[in-house]
This record gives structure tokens, sequence and C-alpha cells, in this order.
């Protein structure tokens, strides 16, 4: 299909966002483009928000590591016409990517509706924009729209009627009523096991209140329920999927974090996980190289009943200083997985992105966090990014362990 003249060239954009209003199910999807004076409001359907998350996420990934390192240089500048504010319904839409920029340039031409094609309406009268995104800007925005297409109203597998946003489990511990709750013996600080419902459905989960948090010399009060959840935001960023999904939220005692509780043998922990565990403990130590855990305990790990590894108890971590201590010692000297290290990669590059293309997930962790701790972040990636590998040496403990592990298959 061949481009059209345009009305608005808008030029290379200083910031693009995919935004959704309403509730799930009469939800309504735009792009808010910025570019020097102007901005722009183009109103997509959901189909279309996807396909062009799905051209842009599939496009970058087809790059090679050259073209994806060596940045862009879209051919227009921003937009320098004034104080301009546009607002339309997208009808026909134009994507293409320039190699020798290594940028993407949009059109996008106002949808027509019945009557105006009846009127024959001239193609001038329409709106029209045009605008340029750099890589950076264009891998941010496939992310974005299609994390928001997904977040809809995805089907229930029990039912196959739309569920809610989250699915049932986090829609219940988000929303519901915390019908009881049981104060454990575990740990320093209180930690209640309650039961959340909400339309009918119940789920257990852990509830952290930061009033019931025993003060620390090295950490700020009032504080640990927060890293409870920047550890779970941050596991959900690389994708990792480590942590049991965790929130902030009121409950009986106050503000608090809330997660998802997973059921388990409370016997087994770390010292019962066989050498079919290995690339897992490898993703977890990896982990808390990056979040600077500093109470990793054996019964911090436990597994579900289908035989998946959970990590749990984030409260001591992200420090603006390096106090990593943990039992797990099993890979000290071995590099860290190429896998590991490209989720990192990705991770850094976003974390050192401008502000205003940073994804809403990486914002949300970043607010939990002081700004000393941030930059202790950013320290804690170079550094592993650098060194590549787990540091230490294995212990003679941890060796003997392996091998048990393995005599034991």
């Amino acid at each position: 299909m061949e481009e059209k003249q345009v009305k608005y060239q808008l030029g290379t954009l200083s910031r693009v966002e995919p935004v959704t209003l309403g509730e799930p199910g009469r939800r309504t999807f735009r792009l808010d483009l910025h570019s020097g004076q102007a901005f722009c409001s183009l109103w997509l359907e959901k189909e279309q928000l996807f396909q062009l998350g799905v051209y842009l996420r599939d496009y970058v990934a087809g790059l090679s590591s050259e073209e994806k390192e060596g940045g862009s240089a879209p051919k227009e500048s921003d937009w320098n016409g004034g104080e301009q504010s546009i607002d339309f319904k997208a009808g026909q839409m134009f994507l293409s990517h320039d190699k020798e920029t290594n940028s993407f340039y949009m059109q996008a031409h106002e949808r027509e509706t019945d009557e105006e094609r009846q009127e024959g309406e001239s193609e001038g009268e329409a709106e029209s924009i045009s605008f340029w995104i750099t890589l950076n800007q264009a891998t941010v925005l496939a992310e974005e729209s299609l994390r928001i297409c997904a977040a809809g109203r995805p089907t229930c597998f029990l039912c196959g009627q739309p569920i809610n946003p989250d699915g049932p489990l986090q829609e219940v511990l988000r929303h519901g009523e915390i019908l009881s709750c049981q104060l454990t013996r575990l740990g320093s600080n209180y930690t209640f096991v309650v039961n959340v419902a909400q339309d009918g459905l119940e789920a257990y989960a852990i509830y952290k209140p930061r009033d019931g948090e025993a003060p620390l010399w090295d950490f700020p009060n009032g504080t640990l329920y927060k890293r409870e959840c920047a550890a779970y935001l941050l596991s959900d960023i690389l994708g990792w999927d480590l942590i049991p999904f965790t929130i902030i939220r009121d409950g009986p005692y106050g503000i608090g974090s809330v997660q998802e509780f997973i059921e388990h043998d409370p016997k087994e922990n770390y010292y019962n996980l066989g050498s079919d565990y290995a690339d897992q403990l490898r993703m977890v130590c990896c982990f808390d190289l990056v979040a600077n855990s500093t109470d990793r305990k054996p019964n911090h790990l436990i597994t579900d009943p289908a035989g998946k590894l959970w990590s749990i108890d984030h409260g001591l971590t992200f420090h603006s200083d390096v106090k990593i201590r943990t039992v797990i010692w099993d890979f000290g000297g071995e590099p860290i997985p190429d896998e590991l290290l490209d989720s990192l990669t990705e991770f850094n590059a976003r974390l050192n992105g401008p502000q205003n293309s940073m994804p809403k997930r990486l914002q949300e962790l970043l607010e939990l966090l002081s700004p000393s701790e941030v930059e202790a972040l950013r320290g804690r990636l170079d550094w592993v990014l650098t060194e590549r590998a787990y540091p230490g040496a294995a212990t003679a403990a941890s060796q003997a362990r392996r091998l048990i592990r393995a005599r034991g298959q």
C-alpha cells in the first residue's frame, strides 16, 4: 500500500506512549505522541495496537547485534511549527523501517465514516500525521503495546469466559476482602497468613504489614514491605518468574505487602533440592547478585506441588551497600549463563535509557527505592555484566552437596 501525503509531519518524537482507558471489556486505546510543542492523541482499535506491537517486536528481534547496538538517527528533527494539538481515530496506517538511519517511520490517516465516503469528502480534509521513532523507542513501544493488549480480559480455562486483567487469583488479592488473618511464628517480623475473598473466589496470601516490621540498624524503618514488592517487580521485568505475585495494599494492620501463598512442604528447602534444580538455582543466584539479597536462607526456596522452584522472603534486598549473604555457593567461579546475561543487558539498557520511554513496571520498581538504592542497583548491574561470572569459588561443602545430589538422582 502506497504512502499518502500527510497534514502534520511531526518529525522525530521525543515521547511515544500507548495508553488504555476504561474497564476491561469496555477499554479504548490510543498512542500519545510528543514532538516539540506538538501533541497528538492517536486513537486505535485494540487489534491495531496489537499488530503494531507484534510488527515492532518481530522486526527488532530480526535485526543483527550490530544493528541493535548501533543506535538510531532519524531523518527528521522534532516538530518546530509551534504549539499544536491533534486528536483523531486512525484508519489506515503505514509503518516501515529505514535501514539507513535504523529508525522507524509511521503514517496514520483518519478513519472515514460511511457518511463521509458517500458524500465524497476530499482526502485533504481528514486528519493525518507522520512521525519517526528510534530503535529504543520502538522496542519499548512494542513491549508496552503487547502488555496493554494482554492485560484486557483473557479467557479463563475453567469457564471459557473473560476474566479480569491480572487473572482471578491476582484480582482477588488486589481487591478482595481479607476474611481471616492468622499470625505465623516464623521470622522476626509480624507475618500473617490471610484468606482473601471476592465474588465467590478465595485465595490465601502472606501479609506483612509495615507496622509489624522490627527496626534494623542497617535498613531504613518501614521499608521492608516495599522491598518485597520491588523484588517481585524485578523478577517479573526480567521474565524470570521466580517470586510469587506480590502487591502493596491495605490490610487489618495497615499497609503492607501481600504475596500469593504457594502450597509447599515446609520440611523441604534448599538442602533437599536435587541436581535437576541447578539451572533454576543459577537464576536465583544471579537474581540475588542484582537485588543485593542480604538474607538468603535455606527455607527461602520452596517448591510447589508441580515441582516449580519459588523464591520468597525478600524484605532485606536493594540496600545501597553490598550486603549479599546467601547459603548458595554451588556455582562460585562459574560463568553466568548467556540467557541470564541477555536479560540483564536488556534491563540495564532500559534502566539507563530516557526517563520518558521507561516502561511502567520499571517506573513502579524505581519508585519503591531511594535514589541511592537506584544508583546502587545500576552499579551492581554493571558489576555483574562486567564480571559475567558468579563470585567466589565453590566450597568443599557445596561441591560435596552437588556430588550427593547427582548420585541421588
